[in-house]
């Protein structure tokens, strides 16, 4: 079991053995070279842990901070844009693909690369698109944290939610994967 969001340590990755929740060590974590964790996922057979710039691959099997016995490593991941909130990261496992959403907008990752959506779709897309991803400047980035990610399995999209000037979310970004295209806003 891993958890994050220590106010006192903000890059501390906790973890304990599932059948011993009650008799967690005061040494077992790790602290990632993150600025702050904003998102943990599971991805293949990682763990990532993400901060809003950037983000960290934790491989291993056996973690202990004895590292005679624990075999546990972390890494940067350069290629990998930040994440701005935990419920912004939606999993798509029967195409090995996951989403989140970061400052830059959303992202699509396949374990090797991230491909920043919004970006890809500012050159060469509809005006109305256009507008609508540059709109996003105008969200209050104080609400960020706010942003949810939902998969609708069976229209094979991805809505982001995002809130415009409260934490009420009022406007939603559509990511439909088979045909690459985005709609809305919703």
């Amino acid at each position: 079991l891993f958890t994050a969001g220590d106010t006192a340590n903000p890059a501390r990755l906790n973890y304990t053995d599932l059948h011993q929740l009650r008799t967690q060590r005061a040494n077992a974590f790790i602290d990632l070279p993150l600025d702050a964790i904003t998102s943990l996922f599971q991805y293949q057979n990682a763990l990532y842990g993400m901060a809003r710039d950037g983000g960290v691959r934790v491989n291993g099997t056996t973690f202990d901070s004895d590292l005679a016995i624990g075999n546990q490593y972390v890494e940067t991941v350069p290629q990998m844009p930040g994440c701005v909130s935990h419920r912004s990261v939606v999993s798509v496992p029967s195409l090995g693909l996951m989403f989140w959403w970061s400052e830059e907008g959303p992202i699509l990752w396949d374990g090797n690369k991230s491909v920043k959506l919004a970006q890809r779709y500012l050159d060469g897309a509809p005006r109305g698109l256009q507008r609508f991803f540059a709109g996003t400047s105008n969200f209050d980035q104080s609400f960020m944290r706010y942003v949810v990610g939902q998969h609708r399995a069976s229209r094979s999209e991805i809505w982001w939610w995002l809130s415009t000037a409260s934490s009420i979310r009022d406007v939603a970004y559509v990511y439909n994967y088979d045909i690459d295209e985005f709609y809305g806003p919703v």
